[in-house]
């Protein structure tokens, strides 16, 4: 008796340690799903911080000065010249991403522009009108650039943007050009059937800028002002007005930039 109930101990136990070498497998994966659903959810912010992140912008505060050159562009032609002796000056911002190499940055400039031009009064005259007026213009610019340091501030960049002005003071003359015999000259009264006083263009160039200090760059700067407006109004409106008259540009400045201490030169975060 003792020896049957021994075999049928042992039996049972064998059972029961089967049992559970087949059932181990299924609860554990049922006790791992169990526990992954009782995970607590990533924070809501955690993918935007991951695909948002901190990048790096630069102010610029500048100064600007230079010479250049004005000539019209009459329709019908005229016999015309370049009028030599203009200046310029002006404030400018600038906005840069260091970051985006070869992108480019914003600038922003205020300008205050002489702006002329001179034509002969008709072919083999020998008399010479000219007239040389002011302006405030706008411009806003693109600037692609090539870096040659290894923060990026000293560079080759190019212009490229539209410019908005207001023509101001304006003055004219007029001479026989062997002599220089001043037939007349003096202000030059607007008209405001005759002439047109907004003026709007596109202005390209390129220049060079070298970093100096760690907050200061100077540089140089050429400029094209293309203007797509006209000096004078067309002919339905005045009807000895020529029918194009547009006056443009040509500059090259110095300039000298301030970049603006801020806490850490982050002012916002970009994707």
């Amino acid at each position: 008796m003792r020896y049957i109930i021994t075999i049928l101990l042992l039996t049972l136990g064998c059972t029961a340690a089967m049992a559970q070498v087949h059932v181990h497998p299924e609860a554990a994966e049922k006790k791992k799903k169990e526990k992954a659903w009782k995970k607590p959810p990533p924070p809501p912010n955690a993918t935007i911080t991951a695909a948002w992140a901190p990048v790096k912008i630069d102010h610029y505060i500048g100064l600007r000065g230079g010479y250049g050159l004005g000539m019209a562009r009459f329709e019908p032609r005229r016999e015309s010249s370049n009028f030599v002796g203009l200046y310029n000056a002006g404030i400018s911002y600038r906005l840069d991403i260091p970051e985006q190499k070869y992108v480019g940055c914003i600038e922003f400039d205020l300008e205050y522009l002489e702006r002329g031009y001179k034509y002969e009064t008709y072919r083999e005259s020998g008399v010479m009108y000219q007239r040389k007026y002011s302006s405030i213009s706008l411009p806003i610019l693109w600037q692609p650039y090539l870096p040659f340091s290894k923060t990026g501030e000293s560079r080759f960049y190019l212009n490229a943007g539209p410019s908005f002005g207001y023509a101001l003071e304006s003055y004219e003359k007029q001479y026989v050009i062997e002599t220089n015999e001043v037939e007349f000259e003096g202000k030059y009264e607007y008209d405001q059937l005759k002439d047109n006083r907004l003026e709007y263009g596109v202005t390209v160039g390129a220049g060079v800028i070298i970093a100096v200090k760690k907050w200061i760059t100077i540089g140089i700067d050429a400029r094209y002002n293309i203007m797509l407006s006209d000096t004078f109004k067309g002919v339905n409106k005045y009807p000895s007005n020529p029918f194009r008259s547009p006056v443009d540009q040509i500059n090259v400045s110095l300039r000298i930039d301030f970049k603006i201490p801020t806490k850490s030169n982050t002012a916002k975060t970009i994707q």
